[in-house]
């Protein structure tokens, strides 16, 4: 009699689990994202440039035109840019909560693109092996010499 009813708790453990788990658990405040969002357009990205050499063409904010080809980049907001890094990057990346670390997934996702970004992630991957993931990926690309005081100013900011 003891036994089935440690299986039966057993069962309801497992059931309860499987239900949380069926959506992703929200692990930071919008505020706390938003911040680290900021962060990167405030200290990596830059207002509207049409670099002819960046394969991304016209930027506002880190938001491409390539990326983004129906958006009007020159008009892009502030508030506008934060909210595609809310919906179409940081929502791939839900799973970081250290904001060091989320600083550099999301700031990688941004410049090469969540796939990137994802590849080089890993659960229980320390801020530094990211880091030096980041840099022995960009150091791999033709465009390193042209870029590459940049990208590794990037890497080697912090929140």
């Amino acid at each position: 009699m003891k036994k089935s009813y440690l299986i039966i708790i057993g069962i309801i453990i497992v059931m309860v689990l499987i239900y949380l788990l069926r959506k992703p658990i929200k692990l930071m405040t919008n505020d706390a994202i938003d911040g680290v969002i900021k962060f990167i357009i405030a200290h990596n990205e830059g207002g509207y440039v049409n670099d002819p050499l960046d394969k991304g063409g016209e930027t506002k904010y880190g938001i491409s035109k390539s990326a983004f080809p129906k958006l009007d980049i020159k008009n892009l907001t502030l508030d506008k840019a934060v909210e595609i890094y809310r919906t179409k990057y940081f929502a791939k990346l839900h799973m970081i909560v250290n904001p060091q670390l989320l600083y550099q997934v999301l700031d990688h996702a941004i410049n090469a693109g969540v796939s990137s970004a994802l590849k080089l992630y890993h659960e229980g991957i320390s801020v530094d092996e990211y880091k030096n993931k980041r840099l022995a990926f960009y150091k791999k690309l033709k465009q390193f010499p042209r870029y590459g005081a940049s990208w590794t100013s990037r890497i080697n900011k912090s929140i």
